[in-house]
């Protein structure tokens, strides 16, 4: 897994400074010097650099909504003063003092999927850790993660969300695993039923709903697109909390 991978290279750095970039991210020009200035400025600090999703106008809708998810997240962040919280941490690009990266412990190798960035930063944030999100810290990122790859991630967030509830008890309140059951009349309520008792129901309708969502992009129906796409991805998500 990545943390573990993550850890080796922490292991031999022999810096001051650590930097952890993801292999798809091509980096902004002054991303060194950025982190490195802000390194200076203050001791035990964190950097989290914008990982900016390519795009281009051939890119259909999957791509832009990830990008639009993206850059949602960089406005939340950018806001001043805002505060910082254990699920802003993502490790495609991050900056940290190696002291205090030894002092936490490094990476936690039981979130080798998913929320490996999630479980550090909230022993970063409890150890004192100021944190700086930048953009102009940040790269160009080139994900090619397709629907396939995408409902595989929700599956692994399904699965360390519990794993990150019996390790944080208190976290749950803050997981999406402790949202209250839909109403029966929605059909979120169905699919997270489904999820929990028939999980297998989704290999088998799932090529149905791809030739739905390429039918609904083919029409432009954006809006209709999100909702099954988003339908999808809930269905996955609580597919992997059940497991």
């Amino acid at each position: 897994g990545a943390a573990a991978a993550r850890d080796l290279g922490a292991s031999r750095a022999a810096g001051d400074t650590l930097l952890f970039i993801d292999d798809d991210i091509e980096p902004l020009p002054e991303l060194l010097p950025t982190h490195a200035r802000l390194h200076e400025q203050a001791g035990e600090l964190v950097v989290i650099g914008a990982p900016v999703p390519v795009r281009n106008a051939r890119f259909g809708f999957q791509r832009i909504a990830a990008w639009a998810w993206w850059e949602q997240q960089f406005e939340r962040m950018s806001q001043p003063g805002y505060r910082f919280v254990y699920h802003d941490f993502f490790t495609g690009i991050l900056s940290v003092s190696a002291a205090l990266f030894r002092r936490v412990g490094g990476f936690d190798h039981a979130f080798e999927q998913c929320r490996d960035d999630s479980e550090l930063g909230l022993r970063l944030l409890r150890a004192g850790a100021s944190v700086v999100f930048s953009r102009a810290g940040g790269g160009i990122h080139h994900e090619l993660r397709d629907l396939h790859q995408l409902l595989n991630r929700k599956l692994a967030e399904g699965k360390a969300d519990v794993r990150l509830a019996r390790r944080y008890p208190e976290l749950l309140p803050t997981l999406r695993i402790a949202e209250p059951m839909p109403a029966w009349r929605f059909v979120h309520a169905w699919l997270r039923r489904i999820a929990g008792t028939a999980p297998i129901a989704g290999d088998l309708v799932l090529p149905i709903i791809r030739g739905t969502l390429a039918v609904l992009e083919s029409l432009r129906a954006r809006r209709a697109w999100t909702y099954v796409q988003g339908a999808l991805l809930y269905f996955w998500y609580w597919r992997g909390a059940a497991a």
